[in-house]
């Protein structure tokens, strides 16, 4: 007799899902295909909310180029991760916030990475940074770049990849505008430049010396200098303005100044020494955190609490090496990383023997959903499959809102000329289109065809977000029978559609 367990509705195993840390989650998605399926759509309509303990991401001598490896403190164990080019061990990481690293290649252009989902998405050019021009060879392609160190001062000239602009990178969500923002500092001297997802150029920001750490709250960037000034800056406006909310704290600079969010709201300053004394500020010393965890390093600095996060010990500052001459200079030195107990004044080690190759220095990481798809999306599509209620349907990434959207649908009488006239000439998109035809037996049947469409002409930025999340998003689409990738639109005629359908 043939028996089945009773399946739970994908709406209530998603719930069970959002509670579950990220390694049990991707183990439940290998159970059967109905929870594969509720994984999937929990992570791409951006629902998973749970709290993730930061792991440490770093890359070992026995992998591949292109392989890091996560370890998770809660299981004290690592995975293996194989991200997209290029290789991870030749890239800087400058930084890593809400699910994403920012790293640098060898000709110091920038790249998003989550190293879950592997989705990758290009930043504006390094040669739009204020102090960086670039120099063209006769063929017009860039060779080498000029960099203006201070005005006084005359122009220096670094090959492709000699530059070493960067200094730290973060990864901000503003809930107003509904965007994401990436706000770096760079040389000379710690500036700010920032950039609105989408945008084709950094912004600068008014200047100031030795930034060394920004957090993002109420729809303002606070960011903290070297002797402890504190400058709150509004980037929603037409013009950037800046507010100087807490004066200079020594006279002197630090290694090291990081600026968290605390739970309760609160801003938390804190200098990392070269005695590796580590101590917070908040307008006077505090010696002690009570109950809560710093974790600090190359990373957006953090502040958690450690009943929501019982793997971690509280009262205990967990730290990897951010030093500059480490993260840029000194490949094959050992890194500084372990847990400082702020009780007793003493550090201990993060894990023995030591897992991590020492180039790209381990940085923590913690986990985010990536392009979240809006629920129409779904919807529609189901209509499409199985009551043919529409002939296609068009997808659009909103690159504002970091989400896949519906942008038409094609109504069934409409026909194949129709759908190919609504994808812009210069643009990506997602589609799906019904298609019906005649077998050589005479059968009238019909296939579901997705296409990927990036054309030529299309922003480098726009193909890379598109190419990135592709397979998530076709995944999404179950009942997907046939695929097309074209970038021209003789690539996709009807004779090439009729002919995959067969």
């Amino acid at each position: 007799m043939d028996a089945t367990l009773p399946e739970l509705p994908q709406d209530i195993l998603m719930d069970i899902f959002t509670l579950l840390e990220i390694p049990d989650l991707v183990r439940a998605a290998s159970v059967c295909p109905s929870w594969c399926s509720a994984y999937t759509s929990l992570c791409n309509l951006g629902q998973y909310k749970q709290s993730q303990t930061p792991c440490l991401l770093y890359t070992c001598e026995t992998d591949s180029e292109s392989d890091a490896r996560l370890y998770n403190l809660v299981e004290k164990r690592s995975y293996k991760l194989t991200l997209p080019g290029p290789p991870i061990r030749s890239r800087y990481l400058i930084g890593s916030s809400n699910g994403w690293l920012v790293t640098a290649d060898d000709r110091s252009q920038m790249h998003l990475l989550n190293p879950i989902t592997v989705e990758q998405i290009a930043l504006p050019s390094v040669i739009t940074l204020e102090p960086v021009a670039p120099i063209f060879d006769e063929t017009g392609a860039v060779y080498k770049y000029n960099f203006t160190n201070r005005a006084a001062r005359p122009l220096v000239t670094f090959a492709l990849d000699e530059l070493r602009i960067h200094r730290k990178a973060f990864v901000f969500y503003d809930t107003s505008a509904e965007r994401y923002i990436v706000v770096l500092i760079h040389n000379p001297e710690g500036q700010l430049s920032f950039a609105w997802l989408g945008d084709d150029k950094w912004t600068f920001l008014p200047p100031h010396t030795f930034f060394h750490d920004c957090v993002y709250m109420d729809d303002l960037l606070y960011a903290v200098a070297a002797r402890g000034e504190i400058f709150a800056f509004n980037l929603r406006g037409p013009i950037a303005t800046k507010k100087l909310i807490v004066d200079r704290a020594k006279d002197y600079i630090c290694e090291n100044i990081y600026i968290v969010q605390a739970p309760c709201g609160d801003l938390l300053q804190v200098w990392r020494l070269e005695d590796e004394t580590v101590y917070a500020e908040k307008l006077v010393k505090i010696n002690s955190l009570d109950d809560h965890v710093l974790v600090l390093g190359h990373n957006q600095s953090l502040c958690l609490s450690a009943e929501e996060y019982p793997q971690l010990k509280e009262n205990r500052v967990y730290f990897t090496d951010d030093h500059e001459l480490y993260i840029f200079g000194w490949k094959n030195n050992r890194r500084d990383i372990g847990v400082f107990d702020l009780e007793n004044n003493s550090r201990e080690e993060l894990v023995s023997p030591q897992l991590w190759s020492n180039w790209p220095p381990p940085i923590w990481a913690n986990s985010a959903s990536g392009l979240a798809v809006h629920d129409d999306c779904k919807i529609k599509f189901s209509d499409l499959k199985a009551r043919r209620g529409f002939r296609f349907i068009v997808f659009k990434i909103d690159e504002k809102a970091m989400e896949i959207k519906v942008e038409r649908l094609g109504e069934t009488s409409h026909g194949y000329e129709e759908f190919t006239n609504s994808l812009p000439a210069d643009e990506c998109r997602y589609a799906v289109y019904d298609l019906d035809f005649v077998t050589d037996e005479n059968c009238q049947k019909s296939k579901i065809f997705f296409f990927s469409w990036s054309p030529d002409t299309a922003r480098t930025r726009s193909k890379m977000l598109y190419a990135s999340s592709k397979d998530r998003f076709r995944r999404e689409m179950d009942g997907i029978q046939c695929e097309i990738q074209a970038t021209d639109p003789s690539e996709m005629s009807l004779d090439i559609i009729k002919g995959r359908a067969h």
